[in-house]
């Protein structure tokens, strides 16, 4: 068969076929096709035994092949060993053009006689080169965790599409959910109410969008009394305590209240659980600040940082006046502002330290002189 492709019609056409076989036929190689493929009880039996003492699927396959005599003796192939219980359907339309496909493998149909009690189903608004968007069944397991149920390719989001979607999938996994989550799609619930007409459907979202749609979108705190009054008439939900503890303490939390001030932009803790997310591989209950490598202590924190300082009035020392408060502040600042201008190398450090000693010395020498001039004085008084 040759096979070109014709641009103006964007399709592919057959140019010229040969209807001869270029083979003899061979009646033994019919097991290579995929209806006549099988795994028969003694190859079910090896494949279980070596799976559990660790051996690989194809050192188990190439085993088989030489038992028999050769891979194209048997009856299965490679893939068959691995995945035995893998499943998939493609439906084209009357040109053989791909319209959709669907496939569980078996650790999926496994995971389906565990958690298949609740489905979420949905698909991807991002789409592969060809133009089809990915959708996938999903359920939770023991452990809270999501485990891929099936998954599938379609050519359009319409209800025939997923009729045969959730067809094919139920007759795969043999039994429908008792539940199935979706989006708010139109053609999902008309395949839903018809495929699986005793599933339990719900969609998500619509609760969850009309209360954010509530709280960060009222212009006033009127509408917001307003439409929060008619959300919970309208659900139903006077008798939820946990809305209202919310709505009791909604100037705490609802933007409309804070328009006013400044927030710089936040709005959660979420900055902080980010920092926390950053140190939690490096501070522990037995670690120490020593601990953290340097790389990850911010340059604010260093004792080596070169910055401007700032001084805080402190009132520890009561028996202090405003006037020494005031001059030892400007001493500190005019000290700080020296050394930070000169201290660049191991000689102004050493000429600055000689400085102070001297002036220590000095005010040593003053004060003592101040001292016996006071001492002298009260004597003379005491005399007189």
């Amino acid at each position: 068969m040759y096979v070109m492709l014709d641009n103006e019609k964007e399709s592919w056409v057959v140019s010229r076929l040969k209807l001869r076989h270029s083979h003899p036929y061979l009646a033994k190689k019919v097991v290579h096709y995929y209806e006549y493929r099988e795994l028969t009880m003694h190859v079910k039996c090896v494949i279980t035994e070596n799976n559990e003492i660790g051996i690989r699927p194809n050192k188990t396959y190439l085993a088989l092949a030489n038992e028999i005599g050769g891979s194209a003796k048997l009856g299965f192939s490679e893939k068959d060993e691995i995945n035995p219980n893998f499943f998939y359907a493609i439906d084209v339309d009357d040109s053989n053009k791909f319209r959709r496909a669907l496939w569980v493998d078996a650790r999926c149909r496994i995971s389906y006689e565990y958690y298949g009690d609740v489905v979420s189903f949905d698909t991807t608004y991002r789409r592969n080169r060809h133009g089809l968007p990915f959708a996938s069944f999903v359920g939770v397991n023991h452990h809270g965790k999501s485990t891929l149920l099936g998954c599938a390719l379609l050519r359009s989001e319409e209800i025939p599409s997923f009729e045969w979607v959730f067809t094919q999938w139920v007759r795969c996994v043999e039994t429908a959910p008792r539940g199935i989550i979706t989006d708010q799609c139109k053609a999902m619930a008309g395949a839903i109410r018809k495929v699986l007409p005793d599933t339990i459907y719900r969609w998500y979202g619509e609760l969850n969008e009309m209360m954010n749609h509530i709280v960060w979108n009222s212009p006033l705190t009127e509408s917001f009394e307003a439409d929060w009054a008619g959300f919970i008439k309208q659900f139903n939900l006077g008798h939820n305590i946990w809305l209202a503890n919310l709505y009791a303490n909604r100037r705490k939390w609802v933007p409309i209240f804070f328009k006013s001030e400044f927030w710089a932009g936040m709005s959660s803790t979420q900055r902080s659980e980010s920092m926390h997310t950053f140190y939690g591989g490096y501070l522990h209950c037995k670690s120490g600040v020593d601990t953290v490598p340097s790389c990850y202590v911010l340059p604010q924190w260093s004792k080596n940082v070169i910055r401007k300082h700032t001084y805080i009035k402190s009132c520890h020392d009561m028996a202090q006046s405003d006037e020494s408060n005031n001059l030892f502040r400007h001493l500190c600042s005019e000290f700080y502002n020296v050394a930070q201008e000169f201290l660049a190398c191991d000689k102004e450090a050493a000429i600055l330290r000689a400085s102070l000693w001297d002036a220590k010395f000095k005010l040593t020498d003053y004060r003592a002189s101040m001292c016996s001039t006071t001492i002298a004085a009260s004597q003379n008084t005491m005399v007189t």
